[in-house]
């Protein structure tokens, strides 16, 4: 189970978009490339930077973006964390690797509210980039989310 506020934290982003461009501003890492195959099932509606990472007035770039989007067939929304890894490292803890993203390492989980709003997740190093998709508003699967992730990972590596 996961407190309510954790679950906002993601259920809520699309209130707090910084913006519809596809340029992302101010970041400090070149973004990923999307594939193409994720704008056939989806439609890109902004991002947001991570709190923790982003300051506000600007000085420094941040250092972890999400991308939202919402799939065209359904309520799905599909949101793209990701984080660089030049000059940092990411680990995963072993007794949670439950998955395999182009033979990464990965984490799978579905994160559910005590109000039962839930979202899924999977998480992974890539060799640029620390990622996680968050998969909310319809029954997406994981191996749905893990074809994301290995097409995001073949494409960026």
């Amino acid at each position: 189970t996961t407190d309510e506020e954790e679950i906002s934290r993601i259920t809520d982003l699309e209130n707090n978009l910084t913006s519809d461009d596809s340029v992302i501003k101010n970041l400090s890492f070149e973004p990923s490339k999307i594939p193409e195959s994720l704008n056939e099932k989806y439609r890109y509606e902004g991002y947001v930077y991570d709190s923790v990472t982003y300051n506000p007035d600007n000085s420094q770039p941040a250092n972890t973006v999400r991308r939202l989007y919402r799939k065209m067939d359904s309520n799905g929304v599909l949101v793209i964390e990701e984080s660089t890894l030049e000059n940092a490292q990411s680990s995963l803890v072993k007794e949670f690797v439950n998955a395999s993203v182009s033979d990464s390492a990965a984490m799978y989980a579905i994160n559910k509210s005590p109000s039962n709003k839930e979202y899924s997740l999977l998480t992974w190093n890539g060799a640029k980039h620390s990622y996680t998709l968050y998969q909310y508003g319809d029954n997406t699967t994981q191996q749905e989310l893990l074809e994301i992730a290995e097409n995001l990972t073949k494409i960026n590596n």
